[in-house]
């Protein structure tokens, strides 16, 4: 049963600056940079530090909410972990830095790097990956991508629009975004296999909004077998 009322929530675009570069460095426990803050051409920030005893490239960027950043170990692995420990170690290691929030969900490991993705309101977001990390057999970190999106603002409250409208709405006006084959394969009609809630970024009247929608999954027949795809409808009037 979805609820009467949906909540959207307005993120920003961040401007990294030098001091951010310095507070994500404290934020992981260092206490000094190896070197200065270099603003780079694209306007991201880069500077070196040490965690242990591993130096690492610090690159800090523009995010939504919050300053985006990437880690990357100066030398390369020593032996990997099995992908039964990579899941446990990655989140150790995050925990241990203050960077595994309540919002972030294991979604699995991909050449060698545990991947994260990331939740709004209860419900996923629709972004390939917040968070992608690697380290080596001894659990020493080798690389780091941080990508969690913040809310910049207060959640506003709009009408919910039905699972059924929404579905009529995109059988009867297209209403929706499409993802899959070319429909002209199908050789009979589409049956909904299932229906969730996710939100994904929207821009209105100048302003970013993570907005909720209807992820709509289908099947149809095809000459060479059950075809699936998938449909993105608005989940608030």
């Amino acid at each position: 049963m979805m609820p009467a009322q949906l909540s959207i929530y307005p993120i920003s675009v961040t401007d990294p600056s030098p001091a951010d570069v310095y507070a994500i460095a404290q934020r992981l426990g260092v206490s000094g940079l190896l070197t200065a803050p270099s603003i780079q051409n694209n306007r991201s920030i880069v500077a070196t530090l040490q965690l242990g005893t591993m130096p690492y490239t610090l690159t800090v960027y523009s995010g939504y909410g919050t300053d985006w950043f990437s880690l990357q170990a100066a030398y390369p692995a020593v032996g990997r972990l099995s992908l039964a420990r990579a899941g446990h170690a990655a989140d150790t290691w995050l925990r241990s830095h203050g960077l595994l929030s309540q919002n972030l969900i294991q979604t699995g490991e991909i050449d060698g790097r545990v991947q994260y993705g990331e939740t709004i309101g209860g419900a996923p977001l629709r972004d390939p990956v917040a968070v992608s990390i690697s380290l080596d057999g001894g659990g020493v970190l080798q690389y780091l991508r941080y990508e969690v999106v913040a809310t910049s603002g207060p959640p506003v409250l709009l009408a919910a629009q039905s699972p059924a409208i929404a579905t009529s709405n995109w059988m009867t006006q297209g209403a929706g975004f499409y993802h899959g084959p070319d429909p002209a394969i199908f050789s009979g009609p589409a049956e909904i296999d299932g229906l969730s809630l996710a939100y994904v970024g929207l821009r209105d009247r100048g302003q970013l909004y993570l907005v909720p929608i209807y992820v709509l999954t289908w099947s149809a027949p095809s000459a060479s077998g059950q075809q699936t795809f998938t449909v993105y409808t608005p989940a608030v009037q």
